[in-house]
């Protein structure tokens, strides 16, 4: 039986790449490549059917000697590297081979075939009579650019419904509540939680011991009111606690008067008229940020991102843009918690599964690049945009969740404040010294989120216990499979449950009032 030569002479090979003894050969036509998403009883699941014409008939294929690799964009630095794909399953029919692959597959994908990977008349590949052993092979065709395909996959679902929010993922247990501790308790967990910053780099030593230092100030302590009037060590220590993330001037905000108030804010136990957990108001010209007694007993590591949420609005005029930066600001800070202490996920309480749904909604949100986070609707391929896989109702986007808790609010923009803008620059790598809650920051923030690494993205879907979202009865498979659908806007968003929307995913009370802004 003859040597069938997919190549032949010199001349063919001019422009194949040699990597580590493989060859590129020429034996697939061009453009050969589609890539389809694998859609199993009407519903989208995490697998790509990548089809490559060839130039002849393949009688045999080994999925175990086939590796695929993709391209992936690392946010953090704008630059793409390969990562290897399992090939689940592969199968010719004539000239056309069928891989069935572990995740999307874009443009620069390469497949690299082991000796005897494939066979033609019952013998390996040849070039110039010689069988090649190992080869590599460039895909073209009609596949799309690695920014675009990879959010095929940005849609990832729980696994344990009580790490979220009951009114959002329904079927679990009632949210924990723990018992107040005293103030040395408290202190010795904040010391704790900043050393966990200071392991990770995160924050000096000479920080963490100044931030502990203000925390036994008594002339900051007086700032801090629990319901009977005496210190609060719970709400100084959650914002002294993000000493070690973006929101690190917290407490230059709420003690110091750096604000646009030019006054300390007093922090204090008492239920907001608005009903939120948190809300900003004036007393007598001085700002105060009211906690609802719904916190009470609520680890310092959760209250910390809702304290630097209610930093950002230092003025008399607080609209809709502004309390969705805010809140998105504030996911990503709880982030930074998890990632030094990843136990925190599953503690269970009110607002740490709040804390918990808002990220999952963020990572599956974002117009950009699996595995970057935004706040818009990813172009899914699937009927209907969904950030929330498998929940009671779908949501189109991060934002489009929290506009449809603050339906009261004023729409429209609202005047940037220093301490936004230095932590909008730390998340996006810009300068935003001239920012304000609007819609182009709205923007900036969701094409350059770039706050984590892909390693730390991909800790944080571990934390979290997310996997790839099978798809949902309320998304059905596109009659396109390879069609992107760009679902935008809040309608879907609203959507949420009734009881999601009177709940506690949206709880900044400062926005909530009819009469808009603080006062």
């Amino acid at each position: 039986m003859r040597r069938r030569e997919f190549i032949r002479g010199a001349g063919a090979l001019a422009g194949a790449a040699v990597v580590g003894g493989a060859v590129s050969t020429g034996a697939f036509a061009r453009p050969g490549a589609t890539v389809q998403q694998v859609v199993e009883g009407g519903r989208p699941q995490p697998r790509s059917l990548l089809t490559v014409r060839t130039v002849d008939t393949i009688d045999h294929v080994d999925p175990e000697r086939i590796h695929v690799s993709v391209p992936v964009v690392d946010p953090t630095v704008d630059e793409t590297t390969m990562r290897g794909v399992e090939v689940i399953d592969a199968s010719v029919v004539g000239k056309t081979l069928r891989l069935v692959v572990d995740g999307p597959v874009s443009q620069g994908a390469v497949l690299s075939f082991g000796e005897r990977g494939l066979s033609v008349d019952g013998q390996g590949l040849s070039v110039d009579g010689q069988e090649t052993g190992s080869f590599i092979h460039a895909l073209d065709g009609s596949l799309e650019r690695p920014e675009r395909a990879t959010q095929w996959f940005k849609a990832y679902e729980p696994t344990d419904v009580d790490l979220f929010d009951p009114r959002v993922y329904r079927g679990g247990t009632l949210p924990r509540q723990y018992p107040v501790a005293d103030t040395a308790t408290v202190r010795t967990r904040l010391a704790a939680h900043l050393d966990r910053f200071v392991d990770r780099g995160r924050l000096t030593v000479e920080d963490r011991d100044a931030s502990l230092a203000r925390f036994d100030d008594p002339d900051v302590r007086r700032l801090f009111v629990d319901h009977d009037g005496e210190f609060d060590p719970y709400t100084l220590a959650g914002v002294l606690a993000n000493a070690g993330t973006i929101a690190r001037g917290i407490d230059a905000v709420l003690v110091d008067g750096e604000n646009r108030f030019g006054r300390p804010y007093t922090v204090r136990r008492q239920p907001p008229p608005s009903g939120g957990l948190m809300e900003v108001r004036i007393d007598d010209g001085d700002p105060v940020i009211l906690v609802s007694p719904r916190l009470d007993g609520e680890p310092i590591a959760a209250l910390a991102p809702l304290l630097a949420h209610e930093g950002f609005h230092q003025d008399l005029t607080v609209g809709l843009h502004e309390e969705v930066i805010a809140t998105y600001l504030e996911t990503l800070v709880w982030a930074e918690h998890l990632l030094v202490n990843p136990t925190l996920a599953r503690l269970g309480t009110r607002a740490i599964r709040r804390a918990n749904t808002l990220l999952l909604l963020a990572l599956n949100s974002g117009s950009r690049a699996f595995p970057e986070m935004g706040l818009r609707a990813a172009p899914h391929r699937q009927g209907v945009a969904n950030a929330a896989p498998n929940a009671a109702e779908p949501v189109a986007d991060f934002a489009a969740v929290v506009e449809s808790r603050y339906l009261r609010t004023l729409p429209g923009s609202s005047p940037g404040v220093p301490f936004a803008q230095q932590v909008i620059s730390q998340v996006t790598g810009t300068s935003t010294a001239a920012l304000d809650f609007d819609v182009d920051t709205l923007g900036l923030l969701d094409e350059r989120t770039r706050l984590f690494s892909t390693e730390e993205l991909l800790a944080l879907l571990a934390t979290l216990e997310l996997r790839p979202a099978t798809g949902t009865a309320e998304a059905p498979a596109s009659t396109d499979p390879v069609a992107v659908s760009d679902a935008t806007g809040s309608d879907e968003g609203a959507g949420i449950h009734a009881d999601a929307q009177a709940g506690h995913l949206g709880d900044c009370g400062t926005c909530q009032r009819t009469a808009g802004g603080i006062g």
